[in-house]
């Protein structure tokens, strides 16, 4: 026997009042159902909203960090580029004229002796320091003839590509 059955019994309340008590009860029971669930929604939405600008936070910093690979990918291209440039004007600028003769001039090219045919005055700059073979622009091919003043500057370009070189 519940609480409201025993108050009708004893007479302490008639049975429109217990009616009404009891859907009071209902009612202030859904209400609490109503705001458990608004507050858990309130909890889903809070929570949605937070991944949401997590996400973003995330997203931003990836964002970021391909900007920053890209610019360095850019620097790196375009330091090749003013390299292979500053190269390219050292040949251009740099070949001696008439390099090229009846003197074979060995070198050592790594572990191996190589030679170079080279005019008589190309081989007395070479051995004065006034002069210096390089590899071939492209890779293939012979090796050439440049200035001191070329070699110096490819030298601090292209190290690899100064082959002999007596500077003094």
């Amino acid at each position: 026997m519940n609480l409201k059955d025993q108050l009708l019994k004893a007479g302490l309340v008639d049975s429109k009042q217990a009616r009404r008590a009891t859907h009071q009860q209902r009612v202030k029971a859904k209400q609490q159902d109503r705001s458990l669930s608004e507050n858990e929604e309130d909890a889903a939405a809070e929570e949605v909203r937070r991944q949401k600008e997590q996400q973003k936070i995330q997203d931003q910093a990836l964002m970021a960090r391909r900007n920053e690979e890209r610019l360095a990918q850019e620097n790196r291209l375009a330091e090749k580029a003013h390299r292979e440039s500053e190269i390219a004007e050292v040949y251009r600028n740099g070949i001696l004229a008439n390099w090229e003769g009846p003197r074979r001039y060995n070198y050592l090219l790594g572990t191996r002796i190589e030679s170079l045919m080279l005019s008589d005055l190309a081989a007395q700059k070479l051995e004065a320091g006034d002069a210096a073979i390089v590899a071939p622009r492209s890779g293939q091919g012979s090796p050439v003839v440049i200035s001191a003043s070329a070699a110096k500057k490819l030298r601090e370009v292209a190290p690899e590509q100064v082959i002999v070189f007596f500077d003094s």
